[in-house]
């Protein structure tokens, strides 16, 4: 496609070649949309599951903490979620992730 437009298919404006730079330029947008990653030291591609057994602290959609509420006190409203990770030092050996996370969905259009 690249050496028909070299050869100045676009100067004739020919409906073949311009339909097929329509669709190559729509699957380009999506792809961005849907696949861009921006990589982030020590992130990770999670794939997740639902706690059956109710061990971790759920979300909320009203806060329980309040504006003016403490650092401590803001991080007790934060929901559990358990996350373990493939140490890419070891094959076959996982880490479990402590502290606070942040957890995107992808892709994240909206």
């Amino acid at each position: 496609m690249a050496a028909m437009v070299l050869d100045d298919f676009m100067g004739s404006r020919e409906p073949f070649i311009m339909s097929l730079l329509a669709l190559w330029r729509a699957c380009t947008i999506k792809n961005l949309k849907e696949k861009a990653r921006i990589a982030i030291d020590n992130g990770a591609f999670l794939l997740g599951c639902v706690d059956e057994t109710k061990k971790l602290k759920e979300h909320f959609n009203d806060p329980r903490s309040r504006r003016d509420a403490t650092r401590d006190g803001k991080l007790a409203t934060l929901p559990e979620i358990f996350l373990q990770v493939s140490n890419p030092n070891s094959k076959g050996h996982y880490i479990i992730i402590e502290g606070i996370c942040i957890v995107a969905r992808n892709p994240s259009l909206h």
